[in-house]
């Protein structure tokens, strides 16, 4: 149906050279960001299973037959050599003609002229038999061998995986072999199964812009992109597992795939010894050498002859009893390294373990949400909007945990290069320190939006729910309840909006633009009115409402919780 196609399809802005200014975006402090003034957009991905996989096939084939005039097998053989780009065949047809393409992939052209009589019996050159002509198979290169040896060529090369690559047994010759002359010779049925099989998964494996999906156990289903190769774009399949679509790992933008690679082999080396010199050692205040503290004394010794305190890290006056004061900064540049990593480190691990706890939350919810509508069907808006909510937090972990290191590789100047692919660097030290200030600052409010949706989710809701369930539910999901909640969640996606399209205007080189996610409450909820300085102001309030935590709510107290939920919609 309309809507199932429309629920695999992820959207992306159509016309991106249009200005802000075009598209009602304004992203200053005072501006409105009006997504619903975004009008154009075209689906960047689509979710295919093993039919379309062979409707889409056959489709190339057929439409190559026609242009080229020649038979499926070879039509096959050519899009497979070509990546299934049929755009390049049809260009290099039009530009040189039929020869060109057919020498490109090694087949050799017909030649009409050549009427030479093939006799009743043929010596095979490999095996030295005598054959009858009809139990011989040719090559267009007029390689001609008998099919029991074509047979145990191509069952070898079957079962060696590579049906795609069997060519012309003679010495030299790159000719590749007709599927029909394959399917013919190969009697074993499992054999020609998995050739079959080989040459159908080829449009996914031979497609750079089709790939399989990377669940465990496997779905059986693939990810059709319609970006250039080089966009790393994440996708979500029918089976809800999510992975990057360039380097097949779990989804991590804003970072790069190479920062990807290097920070997860960095995180690999350094964080357990990392972890364990920043609890067990720290530095003499004078030679700054590392001291592990072995007894209960805070009073330590250096080599250096030293006294420092171990818990503020000043030195000690031998003279007069010691007060501990300020810890000095430390301008070592090993030291310095290792805490600009620790800094990173331990705010992408946060998240890291935001995101898992509240995985488990997401549970928890749909769980009590499925409960409340088997026995509430009036809970229908409520339910959805605190589901949809709970998502657009779980995007807003990752980008902030994937930010991190994004910010530790792209504001560090020996950075190597090899891991900022892609990405606009700057040799003035002044236009880095002002891009890390943007960058910074835009980290800093989605982190506020992020800690005020979580906070909105359990505390409000959650909490509230799961004490007061045997309660009338209209008492719960007023409209101000439920505008909460929205907001929460639109305020969210505004600010993911912001981040990505900094990060694409400032920091991606052209062609490795990021694809903005889609903002789902933004798009169904008309809050085009509130402004940004306006929703800025929700964190200082988000601190007034944790102060409502500290409350131990009995059942019998469900007027004080109404009031708390007014209390804070009206906020």
């Amino acid at each position: 149906s309309d809507s199932d196609s429309e629920s695999e399809i992820a959207y992306i802005e159509y016309d991106n050279s249009a200005s802000q200014d075009e598209q009602g975006i304004q992203v200053g402090v005072e501006g409105i960001l009006d997504l619903e003034k975004i009008e154009k957009r075209e689906p960047y991905y689509k979710i295919l299973d093993t039919k379309d996989i062979i409707s889409k096939q056959q489709n190339e084939i057929e439409g190559l037959v026609e242009l080229l005039g020649i038979s499926s097998s070879k039509a096959k053989v050519i899009l497979i050599k070509f990546e299934w780009k049929p755009e390049m065949i049809r260009n290099l047809f039009i530009d040189h003609g039929l020869d060109a393409v057919l020498k490109k992939v090694n087949i050799t052209p017909n030649d009409p002229s050549d009427t030479t009589p093939i006799q009743e019996e043929v010596e095979c050159p490999l095996c030295m038999n005598d054959v009858k002509s009809e139990e011989s198979s040719a090559l267009p290169c007029s390689h001609r061998f008998c099919n029991d040896c074509w047979a145990q060529h191509a069952q070898l090369k079957v079962k060696d995986g590579q049906s795609k690559n069997i060519r012309c047994m003679y010495h030299g010759c790159q000719e590749l072999v007709d599927e029909t002359i394959v399917l013919n010779v190969i009697k074993d049925s499992s054999l020609k199964a998995l050739y079959e099989k080989c040459m159908a998964e080829s449009f996914v494996e031979d497609n750079p812009f089709i790939k399989w999906c990377t669940s465990v156990p496997f779905c059986g289903k693939c990810v059709q992109s319609n970006l250039p190769v080089n966009s790393p774009i994440e996708v979500t399949c029918k089976c809800s597992n999510e992975f990057c679509f360039k380097c097949l790992k779990q989804p991590h933008l804003p970072s790069t795939c190479d920062m990807n690679a290097k920070w997860e082999k960095k995180c690999k080396d350094d964080s357990e010894t990392c972890r364990w010199i920043t609890v067990n050692t720290k530095e003499c205040p004078k030679c700054h050498k590392s001291i592990e503290k072995n007894g209960g004394c805070n009073h330590m010794t250096c080599k250096c002859g030293t006294h420092w305190c171990w818990i503020c890290g000043g030195e000690m006056d031998m003279r007069i009893s010691h007060r501990c004061g300020r810890h000095a900064q430390d301008n070592s540049n090993e030291r310095a390294a290792l805490q600009r990593y620790t800094h990173y480190y331990s705010r992408y691990q946060a998240h890291f373990d935001s995101r898992k706890k509240e995985k488990d939350q997401r549970e928890k919810i749909s769980e009590m949400m499925m409960d409340l509508l088997q026995t509430k069907c009036s809970a229908a808006t409520l339910v959805s909007n605190i589901q949809r909510a709970t998502d657009t937090l779980f995007k807003s972990r990752k980008t902030l945990q994937y930010g991190y290191v994004f910010s530790f590789y792209v504001f560090d100047v020996t950075t190597d290069k090899s891991a900022l692919s892609g990405v606009v660097t700057s040799d003035r030290k002044e236009v880095r320190k002002a891009s890390q200030n943007i960058w910074d600052d835009n980290i800093e409010e989605l982190e506020k939006a992020t800690g005020n949706i979580s906070f909105v989710i359990v505390f409000t809701f959650v909490e509230a729910l799961s004490k007061y369930l045997e309660y009338d539910i209209e008492v719960i999901a007023t409209d101000d309840c439920i505008k909460l909640i929205v907001d929460a969640a639109v305020l969210v996606d505004k600010r993911l909006q912001i981040l990505y399209s900094i990060l694409n205007e400032d920091f991606m080189q052209k062609g490795h633009e990021v694809p903005n996610p889609i903002p789902d409450f933004a798009n169904n909820h008309s809050l085009s009115n509130v402004s940004l300085r306006d929703l800025k102001r929700t964190h200082e309030e988000s601190e007034k409402l944790n102060d409502f935590s500290e409350y131990e709510l009995e059942e019998d107290d469900f007027e004080l919780q109404q009031a708390l939920l007014m209390s804070i919609s009206n906020q």
